[in-house]
C-alpha cells in the first residue's frame, strides 16, 4: 500500500488498520461498487480515494504495471484493465508520452512496442 505514496497517508493508514495491507487485499475489497461503498463506511476512507485506489490496483494486475505505471495509465485516461485491453496502442503511446512529459515519472520514453505488450497483457485478465 505504501507504493501509492502520492495518496494521503492517513487514508492508507485507515485501510491498513482494517486489515487491508496490500494491493491484492485491496482489489478483493474494492472489485465492485457495493464493496467500495461498504469499505468507505467501515473505514472512513473517502469514496474518491477508494475509487482511485480500486482503479490503480486493477491496473497493477497487468504484468509489468507498477503502481507508478498504473498512475500514468490512469492519468492517460485508462482506468481499468478492461479499458486498457481495448485501447489503441498509438493513442495510448501518445497519451503516456504527454503524461510523462508533464510529470516526469520516467526518465526515458515508454516505447510503442511496450505499450502494445501492455495492451495484450491486459487482454489476458
Amino acid at each position: 500500500m505504501k507504493d501509492f505514496h502520492w495518496l494521503p497517508k492517513s487514508e492508507i493508514a485507515k485501510l491498513e488498520q482494517n486489515g487491508i495491507r496490500d494491493a491484492a487485499a485491496l482489489y478483493e475489497a474494492t472489485d465492485s461498487k457495493p464493496k467500495r461503498t461498504a469499505l468507505a463506511k467501515s473505514t472512513g476512507v473517502g469514496g474518491d480515494i477508494l475509487e482511485t485506489l480500486a482503479q490503480l490496483v486493477d491496473l497493477t494486475r497487468v504484468q509489468w504495471v507498477s503502481p507508478t505505471a498504473a498512475r500514468m495509465l490512469l492519468e492517460a485516461g485508462c482506468n481499468s484493465t478492461a479499458k486498457l485491453a481495448k485501447m489503441d496502442a498509438d493513442e495510448l503511446d501518445e497519451a503516456l508520452a504527454r503524461v510523462n512529459t508533464g510529470n516526469i515519472f520516467f526518465k526515458g520514453k515508454i516505447g510503442l512496442r511496450d505499450v502494445k505488450r501492455l495492451i495484450r497483457a491486459a487482454g489476458y485478465i
